[in-house]
């Protein structure tokens, strides 16, 4: 009969060691929104379960277990990179992401590594504020597959330039016969006054500036 040789305790340690140096770092969590803190930035351990915010690595999910507690809609400011994103379709709040241009800070595009599903619920970014330059934006770059359900949206209207300002901006009173509407994509409308309404910038169908969203 012959003899089959098992390798010693010493080598299947030798073994494993190697593949042990290749393993994460940190451990990977699901990580849920609660919606209970004194704010709603996602940064405040007190709104996610267990009380711990998100890390590098970490499965983001937003469903139900914010009922009762004050924050529904919640202000991404964490500038990580997550394993996967869901939104069930028990979710129906807006999730600010808080993403700037280059130059406005250091959280300029939020990644996931892996998969994005939002079933319910909505993405949108903050408001820019009333300057001539444009700092706010909504960038978001996916490893994985995109599911955007019918039941949710990404949304962001109203959230360009605010009145009277950025390079499409219209003149006061652009509803009356005195004013000159705002420019994006297309030039702005202008009242019997005959006063000229700024030229167009940006693209209609595939814009990549903030668009003027008031006057």
């Amino acid at each position: 009969m012959p003899l089959h040789r098992f390798p010693s305790p010493k080598s299947i340690a030798s073994l494993l060691l190697p593949l042990a140096l290749l393993a994460p770092l940190h451990a990977q969590f699901i990580r849920t929104w609660t919606g209970a803190g004194t704010n709603a930035l996602a940064s405040n351990p007190a709104n996610w379960s267990d009380s711990t915010a998100p890390v590098d690595g970490d499965f983001i999910v937003f469903d139900n277990a914010h009922i009762g507690n004050p924050w529904t809609n919640a202000l991404w400011d964490l500038n990580i990179q997550p394993a996967s994103w869901f939104q069930s379709p028990t979710y129906s709040g807006t999730v600010s992401i808080m993403t700037r241009y280059p130059g406005f800070g250091s959280f300029t595009t939020l990644v996931i590594a892996g998969n994005c599903t939002l079933s319910n619920g909505v993405w949108t970014h903050p408001a820019n504020t009333g300057t001539n330059n444009a700092s706010d934006r909504l960038a978001v770059r996916i490893e994985g597959n995109l599911l955007l359900a019918s039941n949710a949206a990404i949304n962001v209207s109203m959230r360009g330039f605010a009145a009277l300002r950025g390079p499409g901006a219209g003149s006061t009173g652009q509803r009356s016969t005195t004013g000159a509407g705002a420019s994006h994509g297309g030039q702005g409308a202008w009242g019997n006054s005959g006063n000229t309404p700024p030229p167009t910038y940006g693209s209609f169908t595939r814009p990549s500036t903030p668009r003027k969203w008031r006057q």
